[in-house]
């Protein structure tokens, strides 16, 4: 139980990071106040849960199904469709 508490800790501590990256590299004046409201939109918001989704079905469930039962071409057309639906 232990093992999977830290475990869950690092995940929300690494997307945490990972969300923080547009706040922290985002240009904007010196003299200008931080705002969240401006930069939390409701895209930004759906555009990284989408990348989470990505992330945890591609690694618990499209690489276990697909990849190590040595389906190629399955998973990278899978991949290809969602990247697709993404754009």
């Amino acid at each position: 139980m232990k093992k999977l508490t830290v475990q869950i800790v690092i995940h929300i501590a690494a997307w945490m990071c990972f969300l923080m990256l547009p706040f922290a590299f985002y240009p904007r004046p010196q003299n200008e106040v931080f705002d969240l409201n401006k930069y939390l939109s409701t895209f930004f918001i759906i555009n990284n849960l989408f990348i989470i989704a990505f992330y945890y079905l591609n690694t618990y469930v499209f690489i276990p199904r697909l990849l190590d039962q040595k389906k190629f071409w399955g998973y990278g057309l899978l991949i290809f469709a969602l990247l697709l639906v993404y754009a």
